[in-house]
């Protein structure tokens, strides 16, 4: 029976992809886990395998065709296997302004593709209605740059235009001096003055460059407020400590406990559970905790998923394991994001309490310092105790002060009585 092949979902905010090139063609044999095509998204040009076998009967989507997530790109059956007729997708589309229908992440039905990492260069795309030849990626980034991509040159198969050729025509040609110098020329510094001699300018990373798109759209865009508590964390830590020593023990860290304590206080409050999507607010029935972690080259913020149903054991092996591969690189796609609220601890930098901003398309994100010996009141008497300072960045689209006021008290709540963290 002919099973179709869909247009992936990676995150939340993909509501389209463009197919960039075919590695099976009709007639081939598929093997289920055969990486069958690459697509580009507006962050990545990725892989993707399939999640059945059979014979490729036909290729519904071309190189250069944008295809909404979750319509057909191609079929696979029997040989001789009768088809009903579709309309080929073969010519780019607009951007959709919809969002995806899917409000979770689910895995795909099993003739869905499934995503791998990979950059290999775009082939044979049809120009678009505007005549010119470019990725999706390219157009994203000639538009933040202000490139004219008709004085662009295209470096890809057929003259396809990339982003790298994006970014070379926004540094422009190399100015050509009047005479010649033994000493370089100082690059301009910011405001129009020479840069201090000795400095050095460091070209951004594809994920800085990312990152920064990002977060500057977030503090433009979404009306972030903030709510702040202090919780003692001495039963916390003792909570730790006591799991740790059990024999043969998963080792459990702060930061494991404070997700699951997160995402049992979002289960308690499911408003906050929630993102802004244009014209709409979506609110999530399960809770993927996405976990800011350094990089190398850059902020990454991969999610746990389920974090309310998984014992806080497996929180630590899941969170462990994703760092390890983000800062090796070897993330999936599906990875990348995807988190339902976002944690950001810099506790273990011996940092007090700091604001986060949101992670976009997210309501909210929480941040954590560290637990420092501080005076508290107690039973009317002062002690010394571990304080921990918990900020929230609240989305005001989406999210009120006394529904994040209600939130953070139960998060307080479990952090100070810690006993169900440990379940």
């Amino acid at each position: 029976m002919a099973k179709d092949i869909l247009m992936p979902q990676m995150g939340y905010d993909m509501t389209q992809g463009t197919i960039v090139r075919w590695l099976k063609k009709p007639g081939d044999t598929v093997h289920k886990g055969d990486i069958v095509a690459e697509i580009e998204t507006d962050k990545a040009t990725v892989e993707i395998e399939a999640f059945d076998g059979g014979t490729l009967l036909r290729v519904v989507a071309e190189p250069g065709a944008t295809v909404p997530v979750g319509q057909a790109i191609a079929t696979l059956g029997e040989p001789g296997e009768k088809l009903p007729d579709v309309t080929p997708a073969a010519k780019a589309a607009p951007p959709s302004s919809a969002p995806p229908a899917s409000p979770r992440r689910a895995a795909p039905p099993p003739s869905a593709p499934r995503a791998k990492p990979g950059a290999r260069p775009a082939a044979g795309a049809p120009p678009a209605r505007d005549g010119v030849h470019a990725s999706p990626m390219a157009r994203r980034l000639a538009a933040e740059l202000g490139v004219d991509l008709s004085t662009v040159a295209g470096s890809g198969p057929e003259g396809r235009i990339l982003s790298a050729d994006v970014e070379a025509a926004a540094e422009g040609p190399p100015a050509e001096s009047a005479a010649p110098t033994d000493a370089p020329a100082a690059a301009p510094a910011p405001g129009g003055a020479p840069a201090p001699e000795g400095s050095e300018d460091v070209e951004l990373t594809r994920l800085r460059q990312t990152i920064g798109r990002r977060m500057a759209e977030s503090k433009r865009s979404a009306p972030h407020f903030y709510v702040s508590v202090e919780c003692n964390t001495a039963a916390l830590l003792a909570l730790r400590e006591r799991l740790n020593r059990k024999k043969n023990a998963t080792k459990v860290s702060v930061n494991d406990l404070l997700v699951k304590a997160l995402a049992l206080a979002v289960t308690e409050h499911p408003d906050v559970n929630a993102a802004f999507i244009g014209d709409r607010v979506r609110r999530f029935p399960r809770v993927d905790v996405g976990i800011a972690i350094a990089t190398d080259n850059g902020l990454m913020s991969p999610a746990v998923l389920d974090c309310g149903a998984k014992p806080v054991t497996q929180i630590s092996t899941e969170t462990r394991d994703l760092a390890e591969r983000a800062r090796q690189g070897k993330l999936k796609p599906e990875e990348y994001g995807g988190g339902t609220v976002t944690l950001s601890n810099l506790g273990m930098f011996g940092v007090d309490q700091f604001l986060a901003i949101i992670n976009p398309p997210q309501a909210l994100i929480v941040s954590a310092g560290a637990a420092a010996e501080r005076p508290v009141v107690a039973a009317g008497k002062v002690q010394v105790a571990p304080v921990m300072t918990l900020w929230a960045a609240a989305d005001h689209r989406v999210l009120d002060g006394a529904d994040v006021a209600k939130f953070m008290a139960t998060l307080k709540g479990l952090v100070e009585a810690p006993a169900g963290l440990a379940k």
